[in-house]
């Protein structure tokens, strides 16, 4: 089963790398998405057509990573059977009442 949660991660971070070439730039799903949203809000200017063209390739980035991420971290939680992650030492970014002096580096 671990194989296959791999393999899926792999075949997202290939549609991810692929969606950042050419064929997916503004310039290139202007003419596609600028249509569809002069429909949805026919009384939108051109500027505000293109700014909400801007927003949505900006969390559709958002929202590939994100899944990207969600993937590898299933496959890696499914290949080490570990569901807790280690803790960030207690020393970095909260004070303890029993040190005295400066925070150490961290």
């Amino acid at each position: 089963m671990t194989p296959n949660r791999y393999a899926l991660a792999t075949i997202w971070l290939g549609v991810v790398l692929f969606l950042g070439t050419a064929y997916f730039a503004t310039t290139t799903t202007a003419p596609f998405i600028l249509p569809l949203l002069k429909k949805l809000a026919p009384g939108a200017s051109n500027a505000q057509l293109h700014a909400t063209h801007r927003v949505l390739r900006k969390l559709t980035h958002v929202a590939e990573y994100a899944l990207l991420a969600l993937l590898w971290f299933w496959a890696i939680v499914a290949r080490t059977g570990r569901h807790s992650f280690p803790r960030v030492p207690a020393a970095c970014g909260t004070s303890s009442s029993t040190r005295r002096g400066p925070p150490p580096p961290c």
